[in-house]
């Protein structure tokens, strides 16, 4: 979540390495040593395996220019359990991911609908929503999630690419993932209500961006990603701890 472009492997990719370590399907984590594995385990490697079906595992933000030695993580709080690992089996959470997956299939589906026009509202009732969205919701132009009291967004939203309204409104999100900045297309972003102290700097991406709310947060500098929005015809960031905006926002003369 924190650092979506530098892993090579996506979600799956990291659940199907989990489970290897105790299905003893691959001899990768049998013995200690490779002459174990090889005199009492003659099994194929996992690593093997996952090169060659590596469309099935490869993370498609992942950008091998961007490597650091160390990964720094700057908040403890933003540290969260491994939902999709750890809950997978919830049988109230898997009824939740089958009723969203039959919301989904109906928007595509309506016959007085075109579905890339479909707006994909989710409030209240889906309170586990924290599977990893994907590209069967790259349709998706308008998406709303309200009121969930998540504190992280998938990754996987930056498949999303035909966006053009997101509102994340009343949530407990205390980061956004930087892959917000593909969604390109976007022009209209709510993420007030919710424990944000930052935003990431790809933000700067959203050039087409036309209205940004974000009261009620926990801001303290001026995200200076903002400057780059150009197109910003509306900036609502009261209810923050902002005490001064740096002279660049000049930059944003179309705001009224």
């Amino acid at each position: 979540q924190l650092y979506p472009f530098e892993f090579e492997f996506n979600e799956e990719g990291l659940l199907f390495i989990a489970d290897c370590d105790y299905n003893s399907l691959f001899g990768t984590f049998l013995f200690d040593n490779e002459k174990g594995r090889l005199k009492h385990a003659p099994l194929p490697s996992l690593w093997s395996y996952m090169t060659s079906h590596s469309i099935l595992f490869a993370n498609t933000f992942y950008d091998k220019t961007m490597h650091r030695s160390y990964l720094e993580i700057e908040h403890l709080s933003r540290v969260a359990n491994w939902t999709r690992y750890l809950l997978r089996w919830n049988w109230p959470l898997l009824q939740i991911y089958s009723a969203l997956d039959k919301r989904i299939e109906s928007i595509k589906q309506s016959p007085n609908r075109d579905p890339s026009n479909g707006p994909l509202k989710l409030q209240h009732n889906f309170n586990y929503f924290t599977r990893e969205v994907d590209t069967k919701l790259s349709f998706l132009r308008s998406l709303t999630i309200s009121k969930y009291q998540v504190m992280y967004f998938p990754m996987g939203i930056g498949h999303l690419v035909n966006l053009t309204k997101l509102t994340l409104v009343s949530n407990r999100l205390v980061h956004l993932t930087p892959t917000l900045g593909r969604l390109t297309a976007l022009t209209f972003l709510d993420v007030s209500q919710n424990l944000l102290d930052t935003f990431p700097p790809s933000f700067a991406n959203l050039g087409k961006l036309r209205t940004l709310k974000m009261e009620d947060n926990r801001v303290v500098g001026f995200p200076s990603c903002i400057v780059m929005m150009t197109s910003l015809r509306e900036l609502q960031m009261a209810r923050n701890s902002i005490s001064h905006f740096p002279p660049s926002m000049t930059s944003l003369g179309s705001l009224t």
